[in-house]
């Protein structure tokens, strides 16, 4: 088996897209459950926010559903998308908002994903 990462493979990255404008559509709804459901629901489960942390599932269901607010829509570009055949992902996304001075970058990982 080809241990190599697969860099930008089409398919990985068609499957992201669609989770990830999935994501941001529950975002700026708030949609709180779809929110919670896009959360591994495991106790490794990391969220870093803007200025705030929680660490394992249940927080981060309580972090929505309790502190969370819809955000408004921004602009959000793939950059690189890596995975390996053991089921990690990689994501790095530059995000625009709504003036030229917000901006942002996003390093995200998933584990225990199907890819590909």
């Amino acid at each position: 088996m080809d241990e190599r990462p697969r860099v930008n493979d089409p398919v990985v990255v068609a499957e992201l897209r669609a989770v990830f404008d999935r994501y941001e559509r529950a975002l700026v709804a708030n949609d709180v459950e779809t929110l919670v459901e896009l959360f591994r629901d495991a106790t490794e489960t990391v969220r870093y926010g803007i200025d705030d942390v929680q660490h394992g599932h249940a927080e981060v269901a309580t972090f929505r559903r309790t502190e969370a607010q819809a955000t408004l829509p921004r602009g959000i570009r793939l950059l690189s998308e890596t995975s390996r055949p053991a089921d990690l992902v990689v994501t790095l996304r530059a995000i625009a908002g709504v003036s030229p001075e917000e901006r942002s970058r996003l390093l995200e990982k998933a584990g225990g994903v199907d890819v590909g």
